[in-house]
């Protein structure tokens, strides 16, 4: 398991990957939906709030590869002039929708509470990962 841990410093975010894994449904403003990279769809949304400094995770997702996997990028946002604006963007950090051994998704909202805590001066996402497919 890896955690995934981004502070916010001032105007921007300092990211990291502590160890290897990953921290983090789908009800997001407009400007969330907008920012999905070519080719994927908003699967996963959490944000800390509307307050100023406020932060916020996008999960986005391919449609399925020949081999039914969904490769998935994460988009950590920050809230500017009242809109949430892409901050840090990173398609490997997540991993894909069958990397796991265990099968869980922590991105499924039914579960993200356990997985995931947006605060506007940290972001902690958990997730177990087998390495399965990459």
């Amino acid at each position: 398991m890896a955690i995934f841990k981004a502070w916010r410093y001032g105007g921007g975010v300092f990211a990291a990957l502590v160890s290897f894994s990953v921290l983090c449904g789908t009800s997001a403003p407009p400007e969330v939906a907008a920012a999905a990279p070519a080719g994927t769809q908003l699967v996963f949304f959490k944000s800390s709030g509307d307050q100023p400094d406020a932060a916020a995770v996008g999960v986005y997702e391919t449609p399925p590869d020949d081999s039914d996997v969904r490769h998935r990028t994460l988009i950590i946002f920050g809230r500017k002039d009242g809109k949430l604006v892409p901050e840090v963007t990173n398609d490997k950090v997540i991993a894909c929708s069958k990397c796991s051994q265990f099968h869980d998704d922590p991105f499924n909202p039914k579960y993200a509470d356990d997985y995931v805590d947006v605060a506007p001066a940290a972001i902690h996402m958990e997730q177990a990962d087998g390495g399965e497919k990459q």
